[in-house]
């Protein structure tokens, strides 16, 4: 399914990937502090979908973060999270890090050329999307997601849980079909 969604991504420099889920959360330090990883859910529930950097700088409540834009849309509320860095690949060419999002601590509220800026104990509008998949007469599978709230975003993140919510369910993507 990624790769169907993956240039929409890359279009706005955005290199999604795959990976696996759970945190253990007692692993995660319970204060924000510089060097520790943030993110920005665009998805959360039965998918998960994050943005997840560096934390730079924190002032009070406020903290400064990844030293480059995230999605790049200026004044935003996206749901901030804590994060767990798993492994990081140095490279010339362009290091990146796999890494969990965990618990909600605030909001993303502005989202600049130089930083991403959050405010911690804010909580973010999100918009819920239950998404019911089976036949008329059988076992159906309900999936749960809030998508944050986003006049470019959430439309193609609604898509997106969709075509997620189908494929776990029918336990093959479009490539198994003809047409």
């Amino acid at each position: 399914m990624l790769r169907y969604y993956a240039p929409i991504f890359e279009a706005r420099g955005l290199t999604p990937m795959a990976g696996g889920g759970g945190t253990d959360t007692a692993l995660i330090p319970s204060t924000l502090e510089p060097g520790s990883a943030v993110g920005g859910a665009l998805v959360s529930g039965d998918l998960s979908l994050n943005g997840i950097g560096t934390l730079t700088h924190i002032d009070g409540k406020r903290i400064y973060a990844f030293g480059h834009p995230f999605l790049g849309n200026g004044p935003v509320a996206i749901p901030m999270t804590q994060a767990q860095v798993i492994l990081t690949f140095s490279s010339a060419a362009g290091s990146f890090k796999i890494a969990n999002a965990t618990r909600p601590v605030g909001s993303l509220v502005e989202d600049r050329l130089t930083a991403i800026v959050g405010e911690i104990g804010r909580p973010a509008p999100t918009l819920p999307v239950q998404v019911e998949v089976g036949p008329a007469a059988g076992p159906r599978r309900l999936f749960r997601y809030e998508l944050l709230r986003d006049r470019a975003w959430s439309p193609v993140m609604a898509a997106l849980v969709i075509a997620n919510s189908l494929t776990r369910s029918t336990e093959f993507d479009a490539s198994a079909t003809s047409g």
